[in-house]
């Protein structure tokens, strides 16, 4: 699917916003558009070997990952926005999401760029192992592990393991 289409994304935006209004659900919508982006390898050139957010969370193969525990309640609510707006890619409507719910709960207007492809197979799904796992024996090491894959530093590590304090 090519890019986004700006009205819909605006549209689907402002959806968003009437569910969070309606429902308990922003921890989860930051989760997703994490989860989806924090397969993301830059050590790999090739897409869609590299992960990132590519939508692949749509898919059983990544879903299933013990990581994503949970998220097929944020698909649930997410799902009738994309059958609305069919003119956006799941890779940008979950960044969308994700997004829009920070800036809800006051957090700061994030600048964001639309435009992600979505991979169009569960073939193509990140390998599991990617995100963080529960009860690492060495936790600092094993953070270290998985994001300076990303390309994240100590600071910024530390910075992301704190939104995993958003709640209530």
């Amino acid at each position: 699917m090519a890019a986004s289409d700006a009205a819909q994304l605006k549209s689907a935006r402002e959806d968003i916003k009437e569910i969070l209004k309606t429902t308990y659900c922003h921890p989860i919508l930051v989760r997703l558009g994490w989860h989806d982006s924090g397969t993301y390898d830059k050590n790999i050139e090739e897409w869609p070997q590299r992960g990132g957010a590519d939508g692949s969370l749509r898919f059983d193969p990544e879903l299933s990952h013990g990581a994503n525990a949970g998220l097929t309640n944020a698909l649930k609510l997410i799902q009738p926005i994309k059958d609305k707006y069919p003119g956006i890619t799941y890779a940008d409507l979950f960044q969308l999401a994700s997004a829009t719910e920070i800036e809800e709960a006051d957090g700061p207007k994030l600048p964001m760029k639309y435009g992600r492809v979505d991979i169009t197979t569960p073939e193509q799904c990140p390998p599991e192992g990617r995100l963080p796992d529960v009860g690492p024996r060495i936790p600092a090491e094993h953070l270290r592990d998985v994001f300076y894959r990303m390309g994240l530093d100590d600071k910024e590590i530390v910075a992301l393991s704190g939104a995993h304090t958003l709640g209530r």
